[in-house]
C-alpha cells in the first residue's frame, strides 16, 4: 500500500518535467458550488484512482495541462477552475478557502469520483485540505505543491491539523523537494510518521 502511494507521488513529480502529449477523451463540464456559482472542470482518462488538480491564485485549470496529459493513461484526471478563475463563474460574494473547497467538492460529487487524490498548487493547497475534510469517504490522499510553507506555525490552521482526512495508513508519504517540481508537503495528519 505504501509502495503504491510512493509510486503515485513520484509519478506526479516526474510528470511535472514531461512534455505535453495529445489530449484524448476530454470531457468538460460544470458543477454548481454550494453558493450557486458554476464551477468549470475537465475530465480525462480512466482508472480506479482519480487525481483532482486544483490551481493556485490567478491561475486556471490549464496550469495542470502537462500533468493531465501524463496521467490520463493510467488514472482518471480532473482539473478544476475555482470560482473567479478560468471558465468558472465570477458571481461569488464571499471569497474564502471554505468556499473554494466547496467548489472542489461539488466537482468531485458531480463526477462521482471515488479513491480521490486531491493535488493543490499554492492557494490550492489549503483548498484541497479543506475539500478533503468535506469528502472523507472519497479522498485517499492530499498533496500540496508549493503550499503550506508556514501553515503549521499559524494557530488558525489547528482545525486542519486536528482532523485527519482519512485513516493514516492511507496517506501519501511525505516526499523530499524535487528540482523540477518543489513538493513542500503531503499532509498526513497528526501523529503519523
Amino acid at each position: 500500500m505504501v509502495q503504491s502511494r510512493v509510486a503515485l507521488a513520484a509519478a506526479v513529480l516526474v510528470a511535472a518535467c514531461t512534455h505535453a502529449s495529445p489530449k484524448s477523451g476530454l470531457q468538460s463540464g460544470t458543477a454548481s458550488s454550494d453558493d450557486g456559482v458554476p464551477i468549470a472542470y475537465e475530465v480525462r482518462g480512466q482508472g480506479p484512482t482519480t487525481l483532482v488538480f486544483v490551481h493556485g491564485w490567478s491561475c486556471d485549470r490549464n496550469y495542470w495541462r502537462h500533468q493531465m496529459d501524463a496521467f490520463q493513461g493510467e488514472y482518471r484526471v480532473i482539473a478544476v477552475d475555482l470560482a473567479g478563475h478560468g471558465a468558472s463563474g465570477k458571481g461569488r460574494t464571499a471569497w474564502s478557502i471554505p468556499n473554494f473547497a466547496n467548489d472542489v467538492a461539488a466537482v468531485v460529487r458531480a463526477v462521482d469520483a471515488k479513491d480521490v487524490v486531491l493535488i493543490g498548487h499554492s492557494l490550492g493547497g489549503p483548498v484541497v485540505v479543506e475539500a478533503g475534510l468535506l469528502l472523507p469517504d472519497r479522498v485517499i490522499g492530499v498533496v500540496g505543491v508549493d503550499a503550506f510553507f508556514d501553515a503549521w506555525a499559524d494557530p488558525g490552521h489547528a482545525k486542519m491539523s486536528d482532523q485527519p482526512i482519512v485513516s493514516p495508513t492511507r496517506w501519501l508519504p511525505l516526499l523530499p523537494r524535487s528540482p523540477c517540481l518543489p513538493l513542500t508537503a503531503c499532509w498526513r495528519g497528526p501523529g503519523t510518521a
